[in-house]
C-alpha cells in the first residue's frame, strides 16, 4: 500500500511524458478494409472513459493481497512496456474525426500513443483478473459484455484502428498468461497431490496430520512467491 502513491505517479508521469515527447515522429496506422467499414459513433465516448472505472474493478473482488500485488505488476508492466513503445515508436491514427462529444478527448489525447492499444491491453488484463474472483454467471457475462464495450469503443470513436486494437489484446492477454499462468498452474498440480493425499492416508489418524503439514510445506511456496 505504502508504494501505491508512488507507484501510480510514476506511471502517470512516463505516460504523459511519453505522450508529449517530440524525439520522433509519430508513424501512422495504416487503415483496413475493417477500420473503414467501421461507422463514427460519438455516442460511444461514454463507454470509451468508462474504461478507468473498469480498471479498478480487480480493486473491489481480490482480496488475496498476493494476488492484488501481482495484479498490481501485471498493470505496471503493460503501461510500462507500452511507454516505451510510444516513446520510440510512437503510433498515430491516420483518421481524423471530429464531433463535439468528443472534443474534450481529443484536447488531452495527443496521436502519440495508437499501438498498442492501452484502453485493449489494460482492458482485457484488468477483466481477466477480476473474472478469476467473479462466482456469478451474471456478473460474468456483464464484465465481458463492459470489456467488448470498452474495446469496440475505441474504434466507433475512432481512437484507434483494428491493428493496434488486436496488438492490445495480444499484450493484455500475454501478460496475464504469464503473471497468471504459472500461479494457477502450481495450483492445480497441489489440489491434485492434496486430493491423492487425502485417498492415500484417509484411514490413519496420525498419516491425516503428516498429510495436512506436507499439505502446508506444499502450498506456502505459493503463497510467498
Amino acid at each position: 500500500a505504502s508504494l501505491a502513491v508512488p507507484l501510480t505517479l510514476g506511471i502517470l508521469i512516463l505516460y504523459f511524458g511519453t505522450l508529449h515527447s517530440s524525439f520522433f515522429d509519430a508513424i501512422p496506422i495504416p487503415d483496413t478494409v475493417v477500420d473503414r467499414a467501421i461507422p463514427f459513433i460519438p455516442v460511444f465516448v461514454v463507454p470509451y472513459f468508462s474504461y478507468y472505472l473498469l480498471l479498478l474493478t480487480p480493486l473491489f473482488v481480490i482480496h488475496e493481497s498476493q494476488e492484488l500485488r501481482n495484479t498490481a505488476f501485471g498493470y505496471a508492466l503493460i503501461v510500462f512496456t507500452s511507454c516505451v513503445a510510444f516513446f520510440f515508436w510512437p503510433t498515430a491514427i491516420s483518421t481524423s474525426y471530429t464531433d463535439p462529444l468528443i472534443r474534450g478527448l481529443l484536447s488531452i489525447d495527443r496521436p502519440r500513443n495508437a499501438c498498442p492499444s492501452l484502453h485493449a491491453s489494460l482492458s482485457l488484463f484488468c477483466a481477466l483478473c477480476t473474472l478469476r474472483n467473479l462466482k456469478s454467471s451474471i456478473a460474468r457475462y456483464g464484465l465481458w459484455i463492459w470489456t467488448l464495450l470498452v474495446i469496440g469503443s475505441t474504434l466507433l470513436t475512432k481512437r484507434h484502428a483494428v491493428l493496434d486494437i488486436a496488438a492490445g489484446v495480444v499484450f493484455g492477454w500475454i501478460v496475464y498468461r504469464l503473471i497468471f499462468g504459472p500461479i494457477h498452474q502450481d495450483a492445480m498440480e497441489s489440489d491434485v497431490s492434496i486430493e491423492n493425499l487425502d485417498i492415500r492416508d484417509r484411514p490413519s489418524d496420525s498419516r491425516r496430520c503428516l498429510r495436512e503439514f506436507a499439505t502446508f510445506v506444499t502450498l506456502a511456496p505459493i503463497g510467498s512467491s
